[in-house]
């Protein structure tokens, strides 16, 4: 997970260039030169929310699934069995919410710099 947050402080860092930028040619966009900064907040923003955020973790398994799975079943397997579930939630949860959280950033970011090919191009 931590590969995550350096590839979101890169994202950060990519938008606060692209902000100066902008900020530095304002001269030359003419009046029309603050329409992509919103954008480039927003991917921001999430970016900071990807890297400071404690994903929640999952609470594992139905217990109604559980029992109908593994009601039969000796002890020592369920318990075996519900220490793998258990597991496997834990581990899982972080990592999506990150990657969905840090996906969310990435195009929050090219569709802002789409618009500005648009918008300054035109």
């Amino acid at each position: 997970m931590e590969h995550l947050n350096t590839l979101a402080l890169g994202l950060l860092a990519a938008n606060i260039a692209f902000i100066g930028a902008d900020l530095a040619a304002q001269a030359d966009l003419g009046h029309r030169w603050w329409w992509p900064i919103p954008g480039f907040v927003v991917s921001a923003a999430i970016c900071v929310l990807t890297c400071g955020s404690t994903a929640k973790v999952g609470l594992g398994p139905s217990p109604v699934d559980f029992y109908n799975s593994y009601g039969a079943t000796p002890t020592a397997q369920a318990n075996a069995a519900l220490l793998a579930l258990l597991g496997k939630a834990i581990d899982d949860a972080p990592e999506r919410q990150k990657k969905a959280t840090f996906t969310g950033a990435f195009f929050v970011l090219f569709a802002t710099m789409l618009a500005c090919l648009v918008i300054f191009l035109a």
